[in-house]
């Protein structure tokens, strides 16, 4: 197998076959190169989500105008990072295809780094919301995470306890659940929540978001407790 000595390491490059020495290096510099480009969004939107976090508590501010709370430009701000959970898995399977492996690290750390982003935005806008006098919306937000909060452990620990030939990649509904919750965030932080009405569409979204991924944990622990049909 070839592999490149003079690059890193941690992640062996898978060769094609076929290939010269000169093409299978031009292979791995471009998978390598995907890798570091997918593993750039996935921290990159925690980073980014925890700044606009801290605006959020912050106020008027640290946020220029048009990004300040309920703003569309902090709304399309939070879209981009929320569309950035797809980039980082595009990226990661075009490393992929250039033979730098997807490791059980990798399939660790991107769920977690959506939980860790989810939350923090979350929980920064339910203390918003208190703190403006929304009581029953900020509640429903709070009330919200704290059932997320209980369904990512058991999640969690469901994959952990997962039958060793159990196919533990993600099902379609939880795809839907984090679609919904990007939604969630993006009303609540857009001028339409500074109508009633507007709040009680992102608050309808986020308890929606919490029923499907409830459901979606169900059907990930059965799928998790059973070996896959090539086994």
């Amino acid at each position: 197998m070839f592999v490149n000595k003079s690059m890193n390491q941690k992640r062996q490059y898978l060769a094609l076959e076929g290939l010269s020495e000169k093409e299978q290096l031009k292979r791995e510099k471009r998978g390598r190169r995907f890798r570091v480009a997918a593993d750039v969004a996935t921290y990159g939107r925690t980073i980014l989500g925890a700044g606009i976090s801290m605006a959020i508590l912050s106020g008027t501010s640290v946020l220029p105008k048009r990004m300040q709370y309920r703003s569309i430009g902090l709304a399309t701000s939070i879209a981009g990072l929320v569309a950035a959970d797809k980039i980082d898995g595009i990226f990661a399977r075009r490393a992929a295809t250039n033979g730098i492996p997807i490791l059980e690290h990798d399939k660790r750390k991107d769920p977690f780094q959506d939980k860790v982003f989810a939350h923090v935005l979350m929980g920064s806008i339910a203390i918003r919301e208190f703190s403006e006098g929304n009581t029953f919306f900020a509640s429903v937000i709070a009330g919200c995470q704290a059932s997320k909060l209980a369904r990512d452990y058991k999640m969690s620990q469901s994959r952990k306890d997962a039958h060793p030939d159990a196919d533990v990649s993600a099902i379609p509904i939880n795809k839907y659940k984090t679609g919904l919750e990007g939604l969630s965030h993006m009303i609540a932080t857009s001028p339409m929540a500074d109508s009633e009405i507007g709040r009680s569409i992102a608050g309808s979204s986020y308890v929606l978001s919490n029923v499907v991924g409830l459901i979606g944990y169900k059907m990930a622990d059965a799928q998790y407790k059973l070996p896959t049909a090539e086994n």
